[in-house]
């Protein structure tokens, strides 16, 4: 109770009242003797307007002039009435939205946007203010008075974009000269507030280690092609392996002479130019088969494409994209993308990214990415990841000791297999990519029609 004079609105905020103790009040008026002065500061603390509320100059006189030397009683006494509008006003718990509820102090009262803006201020809204929501108060629209409606909403950060690749290309082969993706840097994001003009502040996108290939050029943050091959983009990853084009009769003195194995060893990524029947087969890169396979078991780090059939039984674990004109009676275990023509008798684990599913399946079921498989094949790609970085160190160890020995045999011995060994983690980890993060990938498969010899 200020001087004596306490002030409350009533509950519709249509009048203002004075509660007055006679003894506080005479004692204030000792040192100041002009009532008006201590009503008016009073009025002050409760947030008076004139504009809002006309006093009641006949009470404010009559009060003036009361002997409150010899009054004892507690007076309550009105002393103004509203003359504009008043809003009630709710905001959420969470600050993030602000209704309210007009109210007129009489039927014809013109009501403007920004005596609402300066109202809701008064009650604390500041911020994500939605003039649309005045329109019917504005025009005059009693039927929307009296309702509440939301005047104000607050804006949740935007969290920034993590540092990553975006693929600019679907197909698989591509040319030399060819726009490949585009290097995203981490974002700000955007800061959000609420409807009390409190900040928000918003979550800056991570960096994050972009790894792209030695066959790849950069420029303004665009990502060219610098040999013709078959690429492989994930959010974090970027490879182009060139394709080493084998042909049947190769193949079949190859694997008579069981120097399959050095096909592979010599080229991380192979065209094979027929039909591949009962063959064991580990890649490093790409496999590209322009024909059939039947009964094989591959092991493939980057993309696999059959250009005919796989039949069974057969086993095929692909750290890319998969595609086959059909499957009959295998097991697929695919980090990213599936596609077939036609699915049958097959399991298929495939990873994270994009699956197109085929025109006909029979008797073939489709893992989610939940089952317990994913989880294994990622610790096990963990792991292989960590034994390969040793081996690399070791690797760069000898090449160290053979160039101060000017031992030129074995440079170049270590110097391959280092190259290899990073080549081989490489795939690898575009593999981890395709089973741990959820991305898009976009493929098209082509056959590779014409390759450099």
């Amino acid at each position: 109770m200020t001087h004596g004079i306490a002030l409350e609105y009533t509950q519709d905020r249509q009048f203002i009242y004075a509660k007055m103790n006679p003894v506080l009040l005479r004692r204030a008026l000792e040192q100041e003797p002009a009532f008006e002065v201590l009503l008016f500061d009073a009025l002050e603390t409760i947030g008076y307007s004139s504009f809002a509320y006309q006093l009641d100059m006949e009470q404010l006189e009559d009060l003036s002039h009361m002997p409150w030397h010899t009054l004892r009683q507690t007076l309550v006494r009105r002393i103004a009435t509203r003359t504009e509008f008043t809003l009630d006003v709710r905001i959420s718990p969470d600050k993030m939205e602000a209704k309210a509820r007009l109210q007129r102090a009489f039927s014809d009262e013109k009501v403007s946007e920004e005596g609402l803006i300066e109202r809701l201020a008064e009650y604390g809204v500041v911020a994500g203010i939605d003039p649309s929501a005045f329109v019917p108060w504005v025009q005059g629209d009693q039927n929307a008075d009296d309702e509440f409606c939301v005047v104000a909403v607050g804006q949740l950060p935007v969290a920034g974009q993590d540092e990553h690749l975006v693929p600019l290309q679907d197909k698989l082969w591509v040319t030399e000269g060819t726009l490949l993706a585009r290097h995203e840097q981490a974002t700000d994001g955007v800061a959000g507030y609420t409807v009390d003009g409190q900040a928000l502040p918003a979550i800056k996108g991570r960096p994050h280690p972009i790894v792209i290939d030695k066959y790849c050029r950069v420029k303004d943050h665009l990502i060219y092609a610098e040999i013709s091959g078959v690429l492989m983009c994930t959010p974090f990853v970027i490879s182009l392996s060139p394709l080493h084009q084998v042909s049947q009769e190769m193949l079949l003195a190859s694997m008579a002479e069981d120097t399959l194995s050095a096909l592979t060893e010599k080229h991380e990524s192979l065209c094979i130019a027929g039909d591949l029947c009962e063959a064991t087969l580990t890649v490093d890169g790409h496999l590209w088969v322009l024909g059939d396979c039947e009964r094989v078991r591959l092991t493939v780090g980057g993309h696999l494409f059959i250009q005919g059939a796989l039949r069974g039984p057969s086993f095929v674990q692909v750290g890319g994209c998969f595609g086959a004109a059909a499957v009959r009676e295998s097991t697929l275990l695919v980090a990213q993308g599936v596609y077939a023509q036609e699915l049958h008798t097959t399991q298929i684990f495939s990873g994270q990214g994009a699956k197109q599913h085929p025109s006909e399946s029979r008797q073939s079921v489709w893992h989610s990415s939940d089952h317990a498989f994913f989880e294994n094949e990622r610790q096990r790609l963990s792991i292989e990841n960590k034994r390969l970085q040793l081996q690399i160190k070791v690797c760069v160890q000898q090449l160290i000791e053979a160039r101060k020995q000017q031992n030129a045999l074995q440079i170049d011995k270590f110097l391959l297999l280092s190259q290899r060994l990073q080549r081989r983690r490489f795939f690898l980890e575009a593999a981890l990519v395709g089973y741990a993060h959820t991305f898009e990938a976009a493929f098209v498969f082509d056959p590779v029609l014409t390759l450099s010899p």
